[in-house]
């Protein structure tokens, strides 16, 4: 490659990134707050989701309030997914954060009874719109 033709492709490269840097983390989601229960989560996708699910069992046994449950997964940016869910029919919530090349879901799957009291609870920890 000509001296020249080095110096054409890394100034186009320059300003993609000087151009992404000014106009394109506009369009960038904002941070998410700090997340616990996915925090440190590694290895392969079946063992994250298994820890994940260890964790959210623990932070959130059966007989443990819905109610309490909704704000502590509220304030780690986890939205729920299920309206209108009657008790004993299955609501979910979920976080996704992405990466550069994908998103990654905590979903959180679970059922109560009509105290509103947490009957069954599980999670999973998933890649989605990977490249």
């Amino acid at each position: 490659m000509s001296l020249r033709r080095l110096l054409i492709a890394a100034l186009w490269l320059v300003s993609l990134v000087l151009a992404y840097g000014v106009g394109g983390f506009r369009f960038m989601p904002p941070p998410q707050p700090p997340s616990p229960l996915i925090e440190g989560l590694s290895g392969s996708w079946d063992a994250a989701s298994e820890e994940l699910n260890r964790r959210v069992q623990a932070a959130f046994p059966v007989g443990s309030s819905e109610a309490a449950m909704a704000q502590t997964l509220k304030g780690q940016d986890f939205h729920l997914m299920t309206w209108n869910a009657k008790p004993g029919e299955e609501k979910e919530a979920v976080r996704v954060h992405y990466t550069v090349i994908c998103g990654i879901a905590s979903s959180i799957s679970w059922q109560i009874d009509d105290a509103a009291k947490i009957t069954a609870i599980k999670a999973r920890y998933h890649e989605i719109g990977c490249l």
